[in-house]
């Protein structure tokens, strides 16, 4: 959460137009991976160690937020990129 409210409130300040359009999908994705990112550091508290396998269990969910990320974005672009050439959803 911390890291979404500094990015929103950098892109408003830095914002130069009178309103800023954010999409849900990207609060909805970001606090989705920070809550499934708490909730596997209290399972590995819980568990007690931390080893070789719950250090790849956070470097396969920060790779899968990468990829959310860039899929999110490729669907974005094509979708701008028809909306130039005038093809309505």
């Amino acid at each position: 959460m911390f890291c979404c409210c500094n990015v929103v409130g950098a892109a408003i300040y830095l914002n130069k137009k009178l309103y800023l359009k954010i999409d849900r999908g990207i609060i909805f994705r970001d606090v989705s991976f920070y809550i499934a990112a708490t909730l596997v550091i209290l399972g590995f508290g819980i568990y007690g160690e931390i080893n070789l396998t719950t250090a790849l269990v956070f470097l396969g969910l920060y790779v899968m937020q990468v990829a959310t990320v860039l899929i999110q974005q490729c669907k974005q672009a094509s979708k701008s990129s028809l909306i130039e050439l005038g093809v309505n959803f």
